[in-house]
């Protein structure tokens, strides 16, 4: 028997069955399938007991599939035949009725079962539960317990870390003096090199009383003494105290500052020319972009922006010497500093290339592909970019680097 309903109510298809089996003239077919979950009894056992009994029985199944049967045979009986079908069909709803009222006794059976294990379902999740509900009313106080831990961690740590972190300070402010000493070049040496810079500075007219030159990423200060020399008023700041020292020696304007936080504290249009050399490979991009945002507010109109890097055009810089330096972050390519210049605003972009290889590492041969190896390989070291932030009355500014 399928009953197709989601949800089943023994009592109410109990009650909806017996109503139906109590009406008159209704003929409930005979299910000849209802016997066969049962072990045979009475005739049927009789018969399948002997083998003569079940060929007989096996014959009159043939016979009546056949199309004849006794019942057929019955119902044409005069007088007797309807009698005998209406017996047959009192018979076949009394055994039905006893089959489905044990069928429903099964699946009330099953629903009292269904009903006592969600019972227990529900009272196991209840006992589950109850220790999370009492993590979670302890969570307020544990984490109240792991922030007053975080704040003792961090007053300890005021406490101590200056000195520690002062001496991490001063011994890389050590190393990386030396390294500059080492591989950078004598100060001599470098300020014969820095001096070709300083005809961009003249011509701007800077490093005057209300124009002063800032150097950011001094250094030992070859710059700033270079600027001194000259008679431009200038200063810088870095973050080396090693390399500071050096510089107050010579008795240079010089301040621990960071570069950013420099051009940050500098009121606008107060500055006459931002310079800085070898220090912009040093900066991630972001603060590559604020140190162009930051130099346009800072610079007076006509003042100069001045930035020297090694050049990745000399394979030998960009593939081994420019990883000298573990503080670089990446090389930087001319035009890409140019456009940079050229998107905040600056004019008269120029890329002067310096520190060329000796002569006599110079090519013989003649030729387009000698002479482009030739730059590949032997072009100038360093290159810097030169802009000036334009007047008022300057055109629409526009990228000419050369």
């Amino acid at each position: 028997m399928k009953v197709y309903i989601e949800t089943l109510d023994p009592a109410l298809l109990q009650s909806r069955l017996e109503s139906l089996l109590d009406e008159g003239g209704v003929r409930v077919p005979h299910n000849r399938y209802l016997a066969t979950a049962r072990a045979p009894s009475g005739v049927r056992g009789l018969v399948r007991r002997w083998g003569w009994t079940q060929r007989l029985v096996k014959a009159y199944t043939t016979w009546k599939l056949s199309g004849w049967s006794l019942r057929w045979l019955g119902r044409r009986i005069p007088v007797l035949g309807p009698f005998v079908w209406w017996a047959h069909g009192v018979l076949t709803q009394r055994e039905f009725r006893r089959h489905t009222l044990a069928e429903l006794g099964q699946l009330g059976v099953g629903l009292q079962a269904l009903q006592a294990g969600l019972a227990r379902l529900e009272a196991n999740v209840a006992s589950t539960l109850e220790p999370a509900a009492a993590v979670n009313a302890e969570f307020p106080r544990l984490r109240e317990q792991v922030e007053l831990s975080a704040a003792r961690l961090r007053d300890f740590e005021r406490g101590l870390g200056p000195a520690a972190s002062s001496s991490a300070s001063q011994r890389y402010s050590a190393w990386y003096l030396a390294l500059e000493n080492s591989l950078r070049g004598d100060v001599a040496d470098i300020e014969r090199r820095l001096e070709a810079y300083l005809p961009c500075l003249d011509c701007a007219q800077v490093g005057q009383p209300g124009w002063p030159v800032l150097d950011l990423g001094c250094g030992r200060g070859e710059w700033l003494r270079l600027l001194r020399a000259r008679g431009f008023l200038a200063q810088g700041v870095d973050t080396n105290e090693a390399m500071l020292e050096c510089a107050r020696s010579e008795g240079l304007a010089v301040f621990n500052a960071d570069l950013i936080a420099a051009l940050r504290a500098a009121a606008p249009s107060t500055i006459g020319a931002v310079t800085a050399f070898q220090v912009v490979e040093h900066l991630d991009p972001d603060t590559l972009l604020e140190l162009f945002d930051q130099a346009w507010r800072v610079l007076h109109p006509g003042g100069v922006l001045l930035l020297e890097t090694p050049n990745p055009e000399n394979l030998q810089v960009g593939a081994y010497s420019f990883w000298l330096d573990p503080t670089h972050v990446r090389p930087i390519p001319p035009p890409l500093l140019a456009h940079s210049a050229a998107h905040f605003g600056f004019i008269e972009i120029a890329i002067v290339r310096s520190n060329p290889w000796r002569e006599n590492l110079r090519l013989e041969l003649d030729g387009d592909a000698a002479r482009h190896f030739e730059k590949l390989m032997f072009s100038a070291q360093d290159y810097a970019l030169v802009a000036r932030k334009p007047y008022a009355q300057d055109p629409t500014p526009a990228l000419a680097a050369n």
